[in-house]
Parts: C-alpha cells; sequence; structure tokens
C-alpha cells in the first residue's frame, strides 16, 4: 500500500471569450473541473488508506501560471487561459 499521492494532472486550452460557444463552454467547464475538482477526487479517494499509514503525504503539483499568467493570453487581446486560474485553485 502506498503512503504518497501526487496530484499532477491537468489540461490547458485557451478561448476567445468574445466568440465563446457552447462547445467552448463545455470544454471550459471540463478544464476546470479536471485542474481543481480532479485533485480534490484523487485526495479524497486515498485519504482513508493515508490515514491508515504511520507517515504519508499528498504533494499537489502546481504551476508559476497560478502567479505569473502567460502574457500571449491577456484580457487585451481577448484570449483568455483558464489554467492561471485553476492553479491558482490548488495553491
Amino acid at each position: 500500500m502506498g503512503n504518497v499521492v501526487v496530484n499532477n494532472a491537468g489540461m490547458q486550452r485557451v478561448f476567445d471569450f468574445n466568440r465563446l460557444s457552447a462547445e467552448d463552454e463545455a470544454l471550459l467547464g471540463e478544464e476546470i473541473e479536471s485542474n481543481n475538482n480532479g485533485v480534490l477526487r484523487m485526495t479524497a479517494a486515498f485519504l482513508p488508506q493515508l490515514k491508515a499509514q504511520a507517515s504519508a503525504a499528498i504533494v499537489n503539483v502546481s504551476s508559476g501560471l497560478a502567479f505569473v499568467p502567460m502574457v500571449r493570453f491577456t484580457v487585451r487581446r481577448k484570449r483568455l487561459c483558464i489554467c492561471s486560474a485553476c492553479r491558482c485553485g490548488i495553491n
């Protein structure tokens, strides 16, 4: 039985919020679901096993995008990278 969970999954898409289609909205929801709720679900799934160990750890891998979003995805250019916001949620 393992004693470490590493949450490292995630995705990054670019959306043009001036032309957001229904498909884009669904993809946006998938990205938020994966990047934020995936961490919570994986942690919850393994927490009982981790608590049973003498020593255990949870490692959440994030990104510098949480603090310094990529310049090429600015609001001025009307293309936003939701990944930055999701990474803030993990931090």
